[in-house]
Order: C-alpha cells, then structure tokens, then sequence
C-alpha cells in the first residue's frame, strides 16, 4: 500500500536555518515520491535532527515548530495506515517515525542504519553506505535561489565529480567524458551555467546574476554532496578557481584545462598582449577554439561542437561575474591537489600561460596534450580521460582512521558452514566490505553489472548462492533445514574473517539484509534495500 497517488511529491527546496553565525542548513533541498523509502545519513552535527524537526515540528516528543530561516516544503494530503510504523505531525501533515515502533523493530543496537519518515510501502531503496549515499541518476532543474539550474547526475555512490563548462558551450561538451568517468566509478554532474543552455534565470527567487561559483555551491548543497573533484575547462576553470578559492573544504582535488583562470596579475596580461592580436577576438570562433589538425581531420566532431556552441550563452543573457578578483599570490594558498591541462596547440591558455599558474599553485601537476586547442576534453576525449582518472586515482580520499585492512585475496567458490555448502564470490582487497544479497529471481551472477563499479570505487564485493539457488549445496548431515539466509550470511562472515559489512539486498534479499540488520547489529554498517514490498 502507498502513503499517497503516484502523482503526490513531498518537496523541499532552499531550507536554511541558522544558530547565530552558525548555519545548520544551507540551502537544503530534495523530493521524495510516494513508494519510495528514503533515508539521511550524516556524522554528528550534521544537521540531520534540524532538518526534521524543521519539516516536522517534533523534538522531545512534543510537537512544535523550529522555523528554517527560508526556503519552501510542499506537502500533499497524506494517508497515515493504522498500525504504521510512523505517525503524524497534524501542524502539517509530515509523518515522522513512531519511535517506539521503530526501535522496536529495529532494535537500539543497529549501528550505520538510519530510519527516516517511510513515505512509501513499496520499491524504494534505503541510502547505503557511509562514504557515499547511493543517488539515482537524473536530469532536470534543480530550484536555487535566482536560477532553475539544468544539471544531469549519473548518480551511483562513487566519488562525486562535478563538471563546469566553457563559455563556448553548455553541459553537453562533457558528452566523451562523462561515460569515461561513470565507467571508472564515480558520480559524475555537469551543469548549464546561469543563462547558458537550459538553465533559467528567476529574479524572483534571487538576485541577478549572481556567480557562477555560488550556484555550484547552491547545486552541490542541493544534491546533498560533501566532498568531490571538481573539473573546469576554459570558462569553467574561471569558476573553479573561484571555487576553490571561496569553498576550498569542499574540494577532494582541482583539474583546470585550457584556462587562464581569469587571474588579474600584470605578467599575464603582458604576455597575453604581445601574443594575441586585437583582430584574434573577431576570428571565427571554431579557428579560435579548435586546433587546426581536428578542424581538418573531422568535420562531423566540428559539426556537432558548433551544435552545441550554438545553444551555449542565451541571446541577451549577461555573464556572471566571478565570486573573487583573483591575483597570482592567491593561487598560493590552495591546498587541494591541482591538475593543469592545456592543450598544446591553444591560442587562448597556451602551455607558457598555464606553466605560470602551476608555478604559483603548491604541488600541482602540468601535463600537456598534444593536438589540442581550447576545446582539449571535446579533441583529445581518451588523452584527456586518462590524465584525468590518473591524477583522481592518486588523490582518492584515504581510508577512514582505524579502517587499515589487509589487502585480501579475491576468491570464489563452496565455503563450508552448517547445513550448507555456499557458493560465493570474493573479489577480496583491502576495502570496506559489501555484501550483496540476490532477489528470489537470481542468484550471484545477477551482480556481474555491479561488481566492476563497486570494486573501482575501493570496496571488497562479496556475494553468495542462497540455499536453493545457483551453486550452492544443501548438507543436511551437518546442520538443521532450511535454516536462514541470515544465519548463512553470519557465518559465510565468520568464514571469510570479515567482522562489519555494507549490506545490499534485491527484492527477497532485501528481506534477508533486514532479518541480518535486526539479528546480527554489531555486523551491520549500513543497509541498503531495493525493490523489496515491506508488509505489515
């Protein structure tokens, strides 16, 4: 049974609430469909009590309001079953959990799992794992303040990537890229600048035109993301120097190609003077922005970068300014790893430009790609992927403290526990171990799409045969029939010598990942359930 029509959405957009100087929300926002379950995950203090009891109005077990300093919730008219594990806020119609039916359920001692307001009785999924919350890929807007920003998300729970376009194109230059990125693991965004491509301008919900690099922030808020690597081609390295500079907490790493930066310092200016004629700016913007061995060699790669050019800057539409006016001294204080790209053939950020930056920025990198002009990532797609996923992979973060593990064998095949040979699979490692739990429907191999995904994102992926499927052995001369997936899980672990697992299960294996969570909790470090109907 669902909580409201198909058709309802709880949705939240700008939430922010403030104690003193201190925001606890910034510019919260997310939709929630019915038959979904969601959840929220987030170290002490991060705010996750405040954003409920700002929706809600609950804390202490009393109903009142603590009001977000702005922003909008719309909520539809709400069904509440009797007997549900939640009840309802009548201020306003937002079921919360009933904490007593919760706990009970789920009993105190369950670590890593956090049970949220249940706005749906069906398919859903519970948000998985510390590191990185599982997100379903999208496109569309994302309502912040002054803009209906266009983004696309291919979602996933790798290491997010955010990726900001010239000023010669939109979120589509990133077409060779993205693919490239998803494969090697990570959650990768892109994003139509304010007045570019799809994106909207709405003076009525913020000033214009405000920066490039405060909507980013505003997105980055909105997808609930923490930390990621941020990449920036021409125009784009313009805000993602902005950005480092002005949010430099949020930065795992930088990667500025074909990009002056927009840094104001004399020696640039100088040098730009003497190499770039005052005719340069009225050349065709094709000669200027890519070089000539690819206009020569593939005119349908220049056909469609033209395409995209041509739905870049909308008609009348005024540039952001940039967030910093910023100096060559600056660049000395960034402290996140920094990749510089140019191309060796740009006439607008050629390699001398962009050696100065790299003097100036602590430990970058610099590494030229040849045939390239302005436009490196559309010219030299599999050059500029590769030093890309090179300089990520060298600055992925490092485990959490206490987390060293020795690096495991991969392995498969029958391990012997009571009542029953498991198959099972092991691609070992020294990651954070996950389990996956396979739906009535399938058996191990169901994962083979996951396992390359999971493991290049640094997790240890195990995955088993449950008694009566696939390769597995029932042995009744050993222990009792049928036994529980539970119990076979608790001691395919014991096996394997794996103490606390990330469990994810498929429809009848998210029932095994729940019956697992509430049996065994000091195992449990997060649950993630999918396509799995709760009954009563």
């Amino acid at each position: 049974m669902r909580l409201w029509d198909s058709s309802s959405v709880f949705k939240v957009g700008g939430l922010s609430k403030r104690f003193g100087r201190f925001y606890a929300l910034q510019i919260v926002g997310f939709e929630l469909r019915a038959g979904e379950i969601s959840g929220l995950i987030g170290p002490n203090g991060a705010g996750k009590r405040t954003l409920f009891e700002c929706l809600a109005g609950v804390a202490s077990g009393q109903w009142w309001v603590k009001v977000p300093e702005n922003g909008s919730v719309k909520v539809p008219e709400i069904h509440c079953p009797k007997g549900a594990m939640f009840v309802k806020n009548h201020k306003n119609g937002i079921l919360m959990p009933d904490s007593k039916k919760v706990m009970h359920r789920f009993r105190t001692g369950i670590t890593g799992v956090i049970t949220i307001a249940l706005l749906g009785m069906s398919a859903g999924s519970l948000i998985a794992f510390q590191r990185a919350a599982a997100a379903p890929a999208r496109q569309g807007y994302a309502e912040l303040p002054g803009v209906r920003l266009w983004f696309t998300d291919t979602g996933g729970s790798g290491i997010p990537v955010i990726l900001l376009h010239a000023n010669t194109g939109n979120s589509d230059s990133w077409e060779y890229n993205i693919p490239a990125f998803e494969k090697a693991g990570y959650r990768v965004i892109a994003f139509d600048r304010r007045g570019w491509g799809r994106s909207m301008a709405e003076p009525s919900s913020g000033p214009q035109p405000g920066s490039v690099a405060e909507d980013l922030q505003a997105l980055a808020n909105f997808l609930g993301l923490q930390k990621f690597h941020l990449v920036g081609i021409a125009g784009g390295g313009f805000v993602a120097l902005d950005y480092v500079l002005a949010h430099p907490e949020r930065l795992i790493s930088l990667v500025l190609a074909a990009t002056t930066g927009q840094v104001m310092d004399p020696v640039l200016t100088e040098m730009i003077a003497r190499t770039r004629p005052a005719e340069y700016n009225a050349l065709p913007v094709r000669f200027r922005e890519i070089n000539f061995s690819y206009l020569a060699t593939n005119p349908d790669g220049v056909k469609k970068w033209l395409d995209i050019n041509s739905r870049s800057q909308q008609p009348g539409s005024p540039a952001q300014p940039p967030l910093i006016q910023k100096t060559l001294p600056m660049l000395e204080t960034i402290k996140a790893p920094t990749l510089l790209l140019p191309g060796d053939n740009d006439l607008t950020a050629p390699p001398y430009l962009m050696r100065i930056l790299a003097t100036h920025i602590p430990g970058s990198e610099l590494r030229v790609i040849a045939e390239a002009g302005h436009s490196a990532n559309w010219e030299q797609p599999e050059v500029f992927n590769r030093l890309v996923l090179e300089f990520f992979t060298k600055h992925s973060p490092p485990p959490s403290p206490g987390s060293a593990r020795a690096n495991i064998s991969a392995g498969e095949g029958l391990a012997t526990i009571r009542g029953a040979k498991l198959w099972y699979v092991d691609t070992g490692g020294s990651g954070v171990p996950v389990v996956f739990l396979h739906p009535a429907t399938g058996s191990v191999r169901i994962w083979e799409n996951q396992i390359p995904g999971f493991t290049a994102a640094g997790y240890r992926f195990i995955a088993f045969d449950r008694r009566d499927f696939g390769r597995t052995i029932i042995d009744p001369t050993t222990g009792p029939q049928p036994g529980t997936a539970a119990d076979d899980l608790n001691a395919l672990l014991d096996y394997l010598s794996v103490d606390r697992v990330h469990v994810v299960g498929s429809a009848a294996g998210g029932g095994v990942a729940l019956d697992f969570a509430i049996s065994f909790p000091q195992r449990v470090r997060s649950v993630s359930v999918v396509n799995h109907a709760f009954g009563a």
